[in-house]
């Protein structure tokens, strides 16, 4: 590439080590995020296995429930409750045919994962907090997982994570490092490598024909469309400005941040909308910049 080259396309240079640099970033992360996923299975198996021993003891010789700090046991005679191990689950309300063996049950401070061994007229039940759910927060109380899965507070629940599994295979969550995902250099990062992409289609659209600006134009509205589906890049659907909390009025502007790239993207569609040059377009500009400034 000559300077002549490099000057025209610097642009687009510019955006794609950018673009490979988020792209190995994010894949990093990724591989962090499934690795410690993987540990928390690891483990969660590890303390299934050892709550199952531990509650069949229970059930054939009415063992002391007090046999594991890890877990709640709970003993039932005749469908009656006798003994229990500690007071942190919320228990008292539910019936013995609610803790259903190998599911999870989402109780008014907590989910658990439950494990039941049945022996006579003896029931063991235990039950291994998955995540606290308390219906307000404070600094004692927190809403996080449990500490053994080594989480440290790092993973949110979110629909495009990954999932984590209980033992027996079914899916407990789908999560992600919330604290990576929304990170401000990764968020830059990709939002300036699109800003600069489409300068580059910018700059060079004054040489294109009428056809190749048709083509341009269907392009770009594909890739915002699924851009908006897929809520890609997730480093910035991640952050605040491309939440709903800030502003939100339809499916297309669902948030301050989706606001600010569509009206680049109609900037830009202006521009590379067949005509002899861009400010022969300047009333249908105006027009659009009219439209998206009284939608806001």
């Amino acid at each position: 590439m000559n300077k002549m080259q490099l000057k025209k396309y610097w642009p687009s240079s510019l955006a794609l080590l950018l673009f490979v640099a988020m792209a190995v970033w994010s894949l990093a992360i990724s591989d962090g995020q499934d690795k410690a996923l993987l540990r928390a299975e690891s483990v969660l198996k590890q303390l299934d296995h050892t709550m199952q021993m531990q509650l069949q003891s229970m059930a054939t010789s009415a063992a002391d429930t007090n046999t594991s700090n890890e877990y709640c046991a709970l003993l039932f005679e005749n469908g009656q409750l006798k003994q229990w191990s500690d007071n942190h689950p919320a228990f008292q309300n539910i019936s013995l045919s609610q803790l259903k063996d190998g599911s999870v049950i989402t109780l008014p401070n907590g989910k658990y994962w439950i494990r039941k061994s049945e022996s006579d007229h003896r029931v063991a039940v235990g039950l291994l907090l998955i995540k606290q759910n308390f219906p307000f927060e404070n600094h004692h109380l927190i809403n996080e997982y449990n500490p053994v899965f080594g989480f440290e507070g790092n993973m949110a629940e979110t629909s495009g994570g990954t999932a984590f599994h209980a033992p027996d295979g079914t899916t407990i969550a789908t999560l992600a490092m919330h604290d990576t995902r929304a990170h401000p250099l990764l968020f830059s990062g990709w939002l300036v490598a699109m800003l600069l992409l489409l300068f580059q289609v910018m700059l060079l659209s004054a040489g294109f024909s009428s056809i190749t600006r048709w083509q341009i134009m269907i392009a770009l509205v594909v890739v915002r469309a699924v851009m908006i589906a897929i809520h890609f890049p997730e480093a910035i659907y991640a952050s605040k400005l491309f939440g709903p909390t800030v502003y939100a009025s339809s499916y297309f502007f669902g948030s301050l941040g989706d606001l600010f790239l569509n009206a680049i993207w109609m900037l830009l569609l202006v521009v590379v909308l067949p005509a002899k040059n861009f400010w022969s377009n300047w009333q249908l500009l105006r027009s659009i910049l009219m439209f998206v400034v009284s939608v806001v």
